[in-house]
């Protein structure tokens, strides 16, 4: 799988997210932000 493939899969579960969250409220946004937070500290542990 190369990165570029990673990076397009990644964007279209952003816009995905943005779509969500027109329909969802804060405390959505702030648990996704923490498993974001947590994915990236595990992708540079690694």
């Amino acid at each position: 799988m190369s990165f570029q493939y990673f990076l397009d899969a990644f964007r279209h579960l952003l816009d995905a997210f943005f779509v969500l969250c027109n329909f969802a409220h804060k405390n959505f946004f702030l648990v996704w932000l923490s498993i974001v937070l947590r994915c990236r500290m595990l992708l540079e542990g690694i």
